[in-house]
Order: structure tokens, then sequence, then C-alpha cells
């Protein structure tokens, strides 16, 4: 797909500046382009250029046997919005907010649920097992080597990162630094200069580090959004279907107001919702529960919440 889109750029008129201090910047006045395999957004000044643009594009793609998905493709005002790749691009008043779409939540909230009916009839202790690698973000493989790509590369290669600056492509992260074995590729004999060489590395190096948990999983994709409010939302929704389920334990009334009594709830209280007739989303609900299982008693069994781990990631992206 790379290789039938290359020239999709200059296709939609994109321009760059190619001297002076702003080289690589787009030309004032020139749409620009953010593709990412066959999904791409072309930002433009005006809507009559966002139509021009659209137009040039149909006609290139044609030419390439290729057309555009009219149930996808749209030209929507910043203000409006747009998401692309699980985030909602949106301006707000003078403010850019690029935020996890609505579409995103969604499938977060369905897996969720839907790991939650698998537990039906576990125990809270049970569900906190197997929903923690999930609200954690956890990538779900065990290792992944970093995918090498060098900064300078030239004709000869090495095995490490010193003198080289190479980066893995997932992360940024550098590789740390090892005796260098430089190689030249015409004489085969050991290179002294290593440190003054540039050099290409393999894509998976032999030694290549993992990389870290914090950097892999999906909450590591969106730890770069404005999600706080997002994943405070789902937190709660989280909490709730939690104290659903520890309602679900307290089998019988008697149980009920015995659990509700020890959390500090008067006796009328607690003999009144023990007997309660409504259903167990709906009290979960309920002040009762949110007072006699607050979020501190969660806490206390180890729960990890989305906005926990999205400010840890956030702190170090």
């Amino acid at each position: 797909m790379n290789v039938a889109l290359h020239g999709l750029e200059e296709a939609a008129g994109v321009r760059y500046q190619t001297a002076g201090v702003h080289a690589g910047d787009t030309k004032p006045g020139s749409p620009i382009v953010v593709r990412y395999a066959d999904d791409l957004v072309v930002l433009c000044r005006t809507q009559q250029q966002a139509e021009r643009v659209k137009v040039q594009l149909a006609g290139w793609l044609a030419s390439r046997g290729l057309a555009f998905n009219e149930d996808k493709t749209k030209i929507v005002h910043l203000s409006d919005g747009f998401d692309f790749l699980g985030y909602n691009v949106r301006r707000y008043r003078q403010k850019l907010l690029i935020k996890p779409s609505e579409a995103a939540v969604r499938r977060i909230r369905k897996r969720l649920a839907t790991e939650m009916r698998a537990l039906r009839g576990s125990n809270v202790m049970a569900v906190l097992a197997k929903l923690g690698p999930i609200v954690r973000g956890s990538p779900g493989v065990l290792s992944m080597s970093h995918d090498v790509a060098p900064e300078h590369p030239t004709e000869s290669f090495c095995n490490t990162s010193r003198g080289c600056g190479a980066r893995c492509r997932r992360c940024s992260e550098a590789r740390p630094a090892r005796t260098c074995h430089m190689h030249d590729n015409l004489t085969g004999r050991r290179r002294a200069d290593y440190a003054a060489a540039t050099c290409t590395i393999r894509p998976y190096a032999r030694f290549a580090p993992v990389c870290p948990p914090e950097k892999r999983g999906w909450m590591a994709y969106f730890r770069l959004a404005d999600a706080e409010r997002t994943f405070a939302s789902l937190d709660g929704w989280l909490r709730r279907r939690l104290r659903q389920v520890r309602w679900k334990e307290w089998k019988t009334t008697a149980a009920k107001r015995h659990n509700l009594r020890i959390r500090g709830i008067s006796e009328s209280n607690a003999r009144k919702w023990a007997g309660s007739s409504k259903g167990y989303w709906r009290v979960a609900g309920s002040k009762i529960l949110q007072v006699s299982l607050p979020n501190s008693y969660w806490d206390r069994l180890g729960l990890k919440t989305l906005s926990q781990t999205w400010q840890r990631l956030n702190r170090t992206a």
C-alpha cells in the first residue's frame, strides 16, 4: 500500500521549504497531508482548497485503480472535529484538543464489559486480577525486540548504538552503549576510529534490548492524548461494575445488612437497602454503596485505574 500511494503528497499539492532554517516545513498556503497506510487526513486553509485537493486526489487515485471510501470521506471544519486512528481532533474556541474518539472509548468499555461477563459468578479479587493487565494497558506479549533505525547510514555496520545514534522505531529509546565492533566492508578489518564513524544497524540486532512496558500497549498509545476526563469517566463506570459484583456476593438480606452496617451505614438504611427490590446495577450506582464501598476501598484491594495509568504514562511521554 505504501508503494501504491507513493507520491500522494505531491498530487495533493504539498510544497516544502528547501533551504534556510525552515527547510522541511510546508510553504505558506500549502495543504498538509498526514497518512498512515491507507488512512489519511489533509489539512487545508479553506473549504474551497479542501474540495480542490479532494478532486485532485480522486483523479490521482483513479489512475492507480483506487478510489476514496465515500462513507468515511468528508470535509469538516476543525471546530466540528474529526476522528483519525482512534483519536478525535477538535478545536474548542482557540484550544486544540486531541482525545480518544468515541468509537475507541466504546471499544475499551466493550472489552472490559466482555471480560466481566465472562467472569460472572467470580468474586471481586478474581475480577480485579483479570482486569488488572487490561487497565494497565499491557500489550499481551512477553517481549518485543527493538526495531533499530540508524540516523546516519553508510556502507559499514555494527551491532551496537555507540557512535551511530540509533533509536528504536517503536519507542524512540536509545540503545545502550556496548563495545563497538565496527568492520570495513571492503577489507573486513576492525576499525579503530569507530567513535568518529557512522554506521547502519541491522533491523533486529542480536543484542537489541526489550522495549520498556510503559512504551507499549493500548494505554501507551493514548498517553499523549487529552484523556484525563475520558478515563476518569471510564473509571467511574468500572467501579460501579465492581460494586455490582460485590453486591451480588452478599447474596442474602442478612449478609447485605451486616456488610453495610460494618461499613458505617445506619441500621435503618442498612435494613432498607438490604431488602430493596432494585436491580443490581441500580443499587451499584446508589449513594449507599458509594459511601460503603468508596474509591479508597478499591485502591486498597489493588485496583489500578485508567486515570492513574494515563497520568503515569503522560509524565514519561
